[in-house]
């Protein structure tokens, strides 16, 4: 019992994310056989990486920087004014699209930030349209309220949410603007809510001196909470579902609920099946407003970037590109693998 504790615990803070992950020694009698294997069973996904660093700091920062990396891809998406530069739309996103429900940073853009709606659609190819749509219907949406008034159904979500919850944010790109969420009980809360921890868990172990598994997933009983729905008074995480929030950022409030329920497994098969190269080529390309006409003025996918060296402007690959290709590639094949296993059986 006890080797399995440790692999599905970490230790002091940020537990989620990777940190304060210990194993057995290689020494101990109950050490698998094969480690690769016996203990990548016990979760649902996983990805080997490289790290870099000459030194054993710097090998552990560049192992949490993947990592974080990876998990920005799934929920804030990466910025082009991130370093090195590069633009990552959100998986979150794109399952939200999927299911035909608008993302619920641009319905707080739409609030507080709609000066900024036009721009962005002329910079990026996706133009992420209003879709306003419950049940495949369009319906009058009422922002203040977030709620459908004919039948009360609801139409905006938080989506990004879903993947941890912050009731404080600075949104860098809008003039620092902070926007700030808090809890609206209903009849149905027993807590208030502050905080929702990621629900992913990543456990990274060592399986070389550069090289390491990083095995992650939602807990099962986390995510058969949130697949069927309701509050379970066995799992705390269930208490966020359904629960409503109201979003201050200037003049205007917001008041945005959580989904009822959420598949996981779902989310999750759907965004590792997604063709990464032209999923992040759509993502980058760059237009312009020019004669009253949209045009596409740079066709940028992240792949390279452009350095300075010697006066000279140096085209080199982007390696945090080269990062989530090789992440997503080997997830890419795990759908794959069990896709085979359904149509076998």
């Amino acid at each position: 019992m006890f080797p399995l504790f440790i692999l599905k615990t970490n230790f002091g803070t940020r537990q989620g994310k990777g940190f304060g992950s210990f194993y057995l020694d290689r020494n101990d009698p109950c050490f698998p056989q094969n480690i690769k294997n016996e203990i990548s069973d016990q979760f649902d996904w996983k990805f080997d990486i490289k790290v870099s660093g000459n030194d054993e700091p710097t090998k552990i920062r560049d192992l949490f920087r993947q990592i974080d990396l990876f998990y920005k891809t799934l929920r804030s998406g990466i910025s082009p004014n991130d370093r090195p530069s590069m633009y990552f739309k959100s998986l979150m996103w794109k399952y939200a699209q999927h299911l035909n429900r608008q993302w619920d940073k641009r319905t707080i853009k739409q609030i507080h930030f709609n000066g900024h709606i036009l721009s962005q659609q002329l910079e990026h190819s996706e133009i992420d349209t209003p879709l306003n749509w419950a049940n495949g219907e369009k319906v009058e949406m009422n922002y203040a309220t977030s709620q459908n008034p004919n039948n009360s159904k609801e139409t905006h979500l938080l989506w990004r949410d879903l993947l941890g919850l912050s009731t404080q944010q600075t949104w860098m790109s809008y003039g620092r603007t902070e926007v700030n969420k808090s809890h609206t009980k209903t009849s149905k809360s027993k807590i208030e809510i502050a905080r929702f921890q990621s629900p992913i868990f990543f456990k990274p172990l060592r399986s070389g001196s550069n090289t390491y598994r990083v095995l992650f997933e939602v807990p099962v009983h986390l995510s058969t909470a949130f697949k069927e729905g309701g509050r379970k008074s066995w799992v705390m995480e269930s208490q966020i579902l359904g629960e409503r929030f109201k979003i201050s950022g200037s003049n205007n409030e917001l008041m945005l609920p959580y989904p009822e329920y959420f598949n996981f497994t779902d989310f999750f098969k759907f965004i590792f099946s997604i063709n990464l190269r032209e999923y992040i080529m759509d993502g980058t390309n760059i237009y312009s407003f020019e004669r009253g006409e949209r045009v596409l003025r740079n066709k940028r996918h992240g792949s390279k970037i452009r350095e300075r060296e010697n006066n000279n402007w140096i085209e080199k690959t982007n390696p945090d590109y080269f990062t989530i290709q090789q992440i997503y590639a080997q997830l890419s094949m795990q759908i794959e693998e069990i896709q085979s296993q359904n149509h076998g059986e």
